[in-house]
């Protein structure tokens, strides 16, 4: 080894220890490096479902707030180590509910769990990055499982529609209407049944995509509860909104949405 290479082997050698000594392990500093988000720790894949590993899903969090992008636009929060990993067990959960063949066209490879996620100075539930298979879910703002599992299912569904683009439906907003095109203090309930006809939840009546969302995570997670709400309303625009969704999903994800007999 000449000189010069020995020197950069010194070098190189200090960098990669003082990192190390920072708490982070060479995996934790590729993904850093691959995704653009310093401080990234990957989580052990024994605190999540067992399944990802299979799928080739890790879980991370980071150890200071970053802002995404060179805007800074997207914000993702710090949490601890400890409260990352009471979040990963629902988080994997609700991915889990999906068929691989899913998760694998949607593109997955990474989800960072953050202490609050923001775009500019709104707070969102969370941040998908198609073109780094990234999704940056906020988990510091409840300790529910169903909450969690729910707002991961919604998020990725986001995922999808960006990474195809086609958050804006052309065909979805022939059809069906009446959204406020803003996040008003009193549509943020996501409760089933706490909206107006036609919608599943209040939440729902924000945005066509939040619309779409909502559909999706509670047909994945609970659809007898939306079965139940739309046979007890006579929801006739509700239904036609969840054969709309089962017919995209099918062709697109290869998942059946909607339940037999709807």
């Amino acid at each position: 080894m000449n000189y010069v290479a020995r020197v950069l082997f010194v070098v190189v050698g200090a960098i990669a220890w003082h990192d190390l000594a920072q708490g982070q392990s060479r995996a934790d500093l590729r993904a850093a490096e691959e995704l653009e988000i310093p401080g990234l720790h990957l989580l052990d894949t024994r605190h999540a479902d067992s399944r990802l590993s299979l799928w080739g899903i890790r879980l991370a969090y980071v150890e200071s707030d970053v802002r995404l992008g060179s805007t800074g636009q997207y914000y993702c929060g710090t949490i601890s180590a400890d409260r990352a990993v009471i979040a990963a067990g629902p988080v994997s959960s609700g991915l889990a509910r999906l068929p691989y063949e899913t998760v694998y066209r949607m593109g997955l490879r990474y989800v960072v769990l953050c202490g609050g996620a923001r775009s500019s100075d709104r707070a969102i539930g969370g941040i998908p990055v198609p073109p780094l298979n990234l999704l940056m879910l906020d988990v510091g703002s409840t300790t529910s499982g169903a909450y969690l599992e729910s707002s991961t299912l919604h998020e990725l569904y986001h995922m999808a529609e960006l990474r195809i683009e086609a958050l804006a439906d052309a065909e979805w907003n022939q059809q069906f209407s009446g959204y406020a095109d803003a996040y008003a203090p009193n549509l943020l309930n996501g409760r089933i049944g706490s909206g107006n006809p036609g919608f599943l939840n209040a939440y729902s009546q924000t945005f066509a995509h939040e619309d779409r969302a909502e559909l999706f995570s509670e047909l994945v997670q609970n659809p007898s509860a939306v079965v139940a709400h739309i046979r007890a309303t006579g929801d006739a625009v509700l239904r036609r909104k969840v054969l709309y969704m089962n017919e995209r999903s099918q062709r697109l994800l290869g998942l059946k949405l909607a339940p037999d007999g709807l």
